[in-house]
């Protein structure tokens, strides 16, 4: 019973970004707003840009034409908005802190215990 919950811990992060993702992103293809092509569902993460890397986005590989994730076209010298930024740094932060407490929950159990 010990290892189902040992191992249920470490996998149930995982399991919640995947649903989380099949949920909210995958599925949802946007069209370039010059060239009307579908967008890659996956994006390689050379061609990414500084801007995709803060908020997002999606990049045509049949123009070069940049989108936001909303799939409005945004030029390429359009810094990101602080809002973003900061709603980005604190989703990183609650995912770390959920997946601190959900690998040393066993510990603490396993320490109050002995």
């Amino acid at each position: 019973m010990n290892e189902i919950w040992i191992l249920l811990n470490v996998f149930l992060p995982f399991l919640v970004m995947i649903s989380l993702w099949s949920l909210f992103g995958m599925g949802r293809s946007k069209i370039c707003p010059n060239c009307s092509e579908p967008f890659p569902q996956f994006q390689s993460p050379f061609t990414k840009t500084r801007r995709q890397w803060m908020v997002g986005g999606y990049r045509c590989l049949n123009c070069g034409c940049e989108t936001d994730l909303a799939g409005r076209k945004v030029h390429s010298g359009i810094i990101p908005q602080q809002q973003s930024v900061v709603i980005g740094l604190g989703l990183l932060a609650l995912i770390l802190v959920a997946i601190l407490a959900l690998a040393f929950l066993p510990l603490l159990m396993m320490v109050n215990r002995l």
